[in-house]
């Protein structure tokens, strides 16, 4: 399983990932373990989009959440047109395997920090309101940013963004902090990422620490 996103339910955990199909196209297949040791495959649960729709090449890199009985299932969703080339979708779920598709939720820049695609998004609900985090790709370099609001379907984007950048010229993390996930202790977030150097190798593991929502360090 590649790019995880997970939810526990009933005790049970639920895996959200990556499904490379046959013609080479990109779906969100489920995992289910009561031990994290032993998994049943329950196949692919969001599918690419028909022949000629924004995610008809992808439909994958999943962000789960599960709130007050329903899945909401955010991913990247790319199309072999390539005036798709990467934006968010959103699609939800009462039983967790059976999704609906409520299309593009946030959309990449056509210039900036964000210009070629943005991807891997990931889910944080806290007290009414929905924190997204997303990277962004120029091209070149890849960057984390953020986006929030009381619904997923009017999502605003951050004035700070990128929230998290890129390393100086020959670190670890100089080309890409890509895929992230984040965990709350106490009164503070920590982010752990992918990073790797302007070679798009040699990829690392890293933290941030934050109050709220305004990511620094290293």
């Amino acid at each position: 399983m590649h790019f995880i996103s997970t939810v526990t339910i009933g005790g049970e955990i639920w895996a959200y990932y990556i499904k490379n199909k046959p013609d080479g196209t990109f779906a969100t297949a489920l995992a289910t373990s009561t031990d994290g040791v032993n998994w049943t495959d329950h196949g692919i649960v969001l599918n690419t989009g028909p022949s000629g729709s924004w995610d008809d090449r992808i439909a994958s890199f999943p962000g789960v959440a599960y709130v007050n009985g329903t899945f909401y299932l955010v991913y990247e969703g790319a199309g072999f047109n390539p005036a798709n080339p990467g934006d968010i979708g959103l699609a939800t779920s009462t039983d967790g395997v059976t999704f609906t598709k409520a299309g593009r939720i946030l959309t990449h820049n056509p210039s900036g920090w964000e210009s070629a695609n943005i991807s891997t998004p990931n889910l944080w609900y806290e007290n009414g309101t929905w924190h997204l985090y997303y990277h962004g790709y120029d091209g070149t370099d890849v960057r984390v940013g953020f986006a929030s609001g009381a619904s997923l379907t009017s999502l605003s984007k951050s004035g700070s963004n990128p929230v998290l950048s890129t390393g100086p010229g020959g670190s670890w993390d100089a080309g890409t902090i890509g895929k992230r996930d984040i965990v709350k202790k106490g009164s503070y977030y920590y982010m752990v990422y992918e990073g790797s150097t302007d070679a798009v190798a040699d990829s690392v593991v890293g933290y941030q620490q934050s109050q709220p929502f305004g990511w620094k360090g290293p």
